[in-house]
């Protein structure tokens, strides 16, 4: 039977958050859920299936729609079969949330940072733009020591994956105007160390006390739940000065001329 109330129901926006199987993205899909967003879940190990499908229960308790996609970002076909199924379910995208980012995994091949955290980032972005109309968004996650990597130093087992990430932002930044021309915006979400983040762990092991050192400096430092917070507000806030929306203390990094 249908319902005669059913079209009177406000449309929720539809969103994609890449790596949202666990942390920082797991966190952002159900903040997103409960704030009238439906919600895809991508994840890239086919180990990681039950947590994700977690997560969209989890999203589902809340009141959206929501399902779960393994793919690949590095490889295309895995990224166009993801959007065919995003088609598919949906019809298009309001929201993606570029969230994973990597290179640090143990025996990650030498050019796996690159190609994570720039090539996969412009591909997913070139495939989602098609499905995504006027007033759309794209929320780009990164940190400072990678935001500020140009001007300001971090720790040497860092170095390469800050780099990468900034190459995926330039990228992400040189399409800015493109995509206000469509009606789409991109925003820059960047962190410092975020307690509880995979990344900060393997920091503090291979430099112990890199974690001590930096709350220290920066006062505090958010934790995933918090971080994930900040990453859900600016799918909706109007956009910030320059794109980019600091979360934590960047009085110790130098800011990049121009932006």
């Amino acid at each position: 039977m249908t319902d005669p109330d059913a079209d009177l129901a406000p449309a929720r926006n539809r969103a994609l958050i890449t790596g949202s199987s666990r942390g920082i993205g797991a966190d952002t899909a159900v903040l997103l859920a409960g704030r009238g967003f439906d919600v895809v879940v991508n994840y890239r190990d086919e180990k990681k299936v039950r947590r994700a499908e977690q997560v969209v229960q989890k999203a589902k308790d809340v009141g959206a729609e929501s399902f779960a996609v393994r793919a690949d970002l590095t490889d295309s076909e895995s990224v166009e079969a993801l959007m065919r199924t995003i088609v598919q379910e949906w019809g298009g995208l309001d929201l993606l949330v570029l969230n994973a980012s990597g290179g640090m995994e143990a025996g990650a091949a030498e050019d796996y940072a690159l190609r994570l955290n720039r090539d996969a980032q412009v591909r997913v972005l070139e495939a989602a733009v098609p499905l995504m109309d006027p007033g759309s968004r794209v929320v780009f996650v990164t940190s400072h020591q990678a935001h500020f990597i140009r001007t300001t130093e971090t720790m040497p087992e860092y170095e390469p994956v800050a780099r990468s990430k900034r190459a995926g932002e330039d990228a992400l930044r040189d399409r800015a105007a493109a995509l206000a021309e469509r009606g789409i915006e991109l925003v820059v979400v960047s962190g410092d160390m975020i307690e509880g983040t995979a990344t900060a762990m393997i920091l503090n092991r291979v430099s112990p006390g890199a974690l001590d050192a930096r709350r220290e400096a920066a006062g505090r430092l958010y934790n995933v739940q918090e971080f994930a917070a900040e990453v859900a507000a600016a799918a909706t806030e109007p956009v910030p000065e320059g794109r980019t929306r600091f979360v934590g203390d960047v009085s110790g990094f130098t800011p990049i001329p121009g932006e």
